[in-house]
């Protein structure tokens, strides 16, 4: 819960601050003890960020509603995607519809959607692949976001969307385990759906529907 997931971080930076205080240090203990400091505080920050963004997304301010063309977000989620998949070399393929508008909350969407491609980009082995699609369907847009990562087992694809759930591969990975959980929550309001197919080994594909009206 919410409270365990603020706890953590805290007392282990309470701790290593008692531990260091009790003996003299090299300067290098000093600087890990510090870096380590860091990383928690950097936890921290995330999972109030996440959390807030949940809370938001229970009662949104509905007069924040704003006209947008969705096809020119979705384009800058892309170049930041391409600045995040450099460092894996992973290529970005994406085609994207022109002109799509819709009307909705532009920042809070397209933070739900950089929360998938992000996930992608994580899970998604060196030299990949992601492909990203914006459709537009009658008076719905599809938005899909397919990688060629390690993919997800069948009986965590039932858990994904919870909150703080953390899959048994994603030890390594920084996360709060809210991402997923906020992003279905942000398309919920905006009167979408969002589904996962996946298979261990074959990567997955997020694919979201909304209506444009």
């Amino acid at each position: 819960d919410v409270a365990h997931e603020m706890k953590t971080p805290i007392a282990t930076l309470r701790s290593s601050f008692e531990v260091t205080l009790h003996k003299e240090r090299s300067n290098e203990e000093y600087k890990k003890i510090i870096k380590d400091s860091i990383t928690e505080t950097d936890r921290l920050t995330t999972t109030l960020k996440d959390v807030l963004d949940l809370a938001w997304s229970e009662v949104p301010n509905e007069n924040l509603r704003e006209s947008f063309d969705l096809s020119i977000l979705i384009s800058e989620l892309i170049e930041i995607t391409q600045k995040l998949a450099v460092k894996k070399q992973i290529k970005v393929i994406y085609t994207i519809t022109p002109g799509v508008q819709m009307k909705g909350f532009r920042e809070r969407l397209g933070r739900a959607i950089l929360n998938i491609i992000d996930n992608a980009i994580k899970y998604s082995s060196p030299n990949g692949k992601i492909h990203i699609s914006l459709i537009k369907e009658f008076n719905n847009v599809l938005i899909s976001i397919k990688d060629g990562g390690q993919g997800i087992g069948e009986k965590e694809l039932d858990h994904i969307f919870d909150r703080f759930y953390r899959g048994s591969k994603t030890e390594k990975i920084f996360g709060s385990g809210l991402g997923l959980a906020i992003a279905k929550a942000t398309i919920g309001i905006h009167k979408g759906v969002i589904q996962v197919k996946s298979k261990p080994g074959l990567g997955s594909t997020f694919s979201i529907a909304v209506p444009l009206s």
